[in-house]
């Protein structure tokens, strides 16, 4: 079971969900506390950064890839189904999953592909970057 708590000033969202793993076993339970300074929370499919986890202690902070609307569950359940595939790479050279998580509300389905974060975002598409920098 994945428990994300929600920062309690973000208006439209609830302040605690409770996941289910979609496809696999997850032993225990882990609980996020999102980073409140995301400002993106009122997307349908946005990334939230963890402060602090519980549970799961090899893996210290999280990003959480959600989709509030059930048209947009393909796109995560594929990107769990990539992540899946390239298991033997995770921890060394793509971030570690800890697998694809669902729960009902509202009469929609919410998804939430949970990852070990591994930093800030590139500012600048991959193959714009120096040579240097995106090879070997």
């Amino acid at each position: 079971m994945l428990t994300v708590d929600f920062p309690p000033e973000w208006q439209g969202r609830n302040s605690q969900l409770i996941l289910r793993p979609h496809d696999f076993y997850l032993d225990g339970a882990v609980r996020v506390l999102v980073d409140p300074t995301h400002r993106d929370y009122l997307s349908d499919s946005p990334l939230f950064i963890s402060l602090e986890s519980h549970g799961h202690e090899d893996i210290p902070k999280f990003a959480l890839k959600f989709a509030f609307r059930g048209d947009f569950l393909s796109s995560l359940e594929f990107e769990n189904a990539v992540y899946n595939l390239l298991k033997p790479l995770q921890g060394t050279v793509i971030p570690r999953s800890l697998g694809l998580f669902m729960c009902e509300k509202q009469d929609d389905s919410i998804g939430c592909l949970a990852l070990e974060y591994w930093g800030s975002t590139l500012s600048q598409p991959f193959y714009t970057l120096p040579l240097h920098l995106n090879s070997p």
